[in-house]
């Protein structure tokens, strides 16, 4: 024996403790729903960052360029090159 204790033969105590399988399974479900909101939100800010200075670089190109953001950054749909 190596002195560890295994799980399968201290879980039934612990789940016992906790309340019962149904509240295991239930806290199991709150901690991975966090954990999902958590990921998605830092998604979410990762990308707001990403476009500002996206956004910062095509200002900075059409202020350089003296024309609008529009033609830099190519968000405008109605605008067409002439050959």
């Amino acid at each position: 024996m190596s002195g560890y204790t295994r799980w399968d033969d201290i879980r039934a105590a612990h789940v016992a403790r906790a309340g019962g399988e149904e509240a295991v399974a239930a806290g199991k479900h709150q901690l991975l729903t966090e954990q999902s909101r958590l990921r998605i939100t830092n998604r979410r800010s990762i990308f707001r960052v990403y476009m500002s200075r996206r956004r910062s670089r095509s200002e900075a190109t059409s202020s350089s360029m003296h024309t609008t953001m529009a033609r830099v950054s190519g968000t405008s749909g109605s605008y067409t090159s002439t050959p």
